[in-house]
């Protein structure tokens, strides 16, 4: 069997938009490998598809940061490379990037050589068990779910209707979330993983609304029925 081995150990956002390139090589027979950063790695519990490699090493530093990726490369030997990482350090994929006028996201997919439609073909193996134990612990009423903390950029959406955030909760993940995602009236995301997540399964269509951070080339591609809140 051939092996292919995906250069993008993070972040959570980009593992969400490019599973999906994981799994269009997996249906035609490869063996999928994926260097990870360690703080990424509950994602192996909903992905059948991928053998995820965690790194140990800390990435607290830039400096860290660009010797786990120069590990990425390294690690797993016979496996051919699809490297599509870019803005963690400057590389030749960034450089590449700058000269061209295309999304982030929408680079990535022609690294790999598809089409960015494919990002909307995003397979996970929820939990509905641990969702539904989330649904009966916090929903008492209708409510918005908000999605206001982004990695590098925040927003208070000022909604006057009962509001569940998202938040860290032991024995839970972002993942296991999605079924208070669907219990929502509406839904309203910064630009950020959880968006990613959202708009790669196609869930709560004509009732989420984002908040753009960046301008069209930092911005994912997005379904048609997402409403940018103003």
């Amino acid at each position: 069997m051939h092996k292919i081995k995906i250069i993008q150990p993070g972040r959570l956002g980009d593992i969400f938009i490019c599973l999906p390139i994981s799994y269009h090589y997996h249906a035609l027979g490869y063996e999928v490998k994926w260097p990870i950063f360690k703080q990424y790695a509950f994602v192996q519990a909903y992905v059948d598809y991928v053998n995820f490699d965690v790194l140990k090493e800390s990435v607290d530093t830039q400096e860290d940061i660009s010797r786990a990726i120069e590990k990425c490369y390294r690690q797993i030997p016979g496996c051919e490379n699809l490297d599509i990482c870019f803005g963690f350090i400057i590389n030749h994929n960034d450089k590449k990037w700058a000269k061209i006028d295309l999304s982030f996201d929408a680079f990535k997919y022609s690294l790999a050589g598809l089409d960015i439609s494919e990002k909307f073909k995003l397979k996970i193996n929820r939990n509905y068990k641990k969702e539904s134990e989330l649904v009966d612990m916090l929903v008492k009423e209708p409510f918005y779910f908000v999605h206001d903390v982004g990695s590098n950029y925040n927003y208070d959406f000022k909604l006057d209707f009962t509001v569940i955030k998202y938040r860290h909760i032991d024995g839970f993940t972002m993942i296991d979330w999605l079924g208070i995602v669907e219990k929502a009236e509406k839904c309203f995301f910064v630009d950020s993983s959880f968006l990613n997540l959202v708009n790669g399964l196609g869930l709560v269509k004509g009732k989420r609304f984002f908040k753009r951070k960046s301008g069209p080339k930092f911005t994912p591609i997005l379904d048609d029925d997402w409403k940018e809140f103003e």
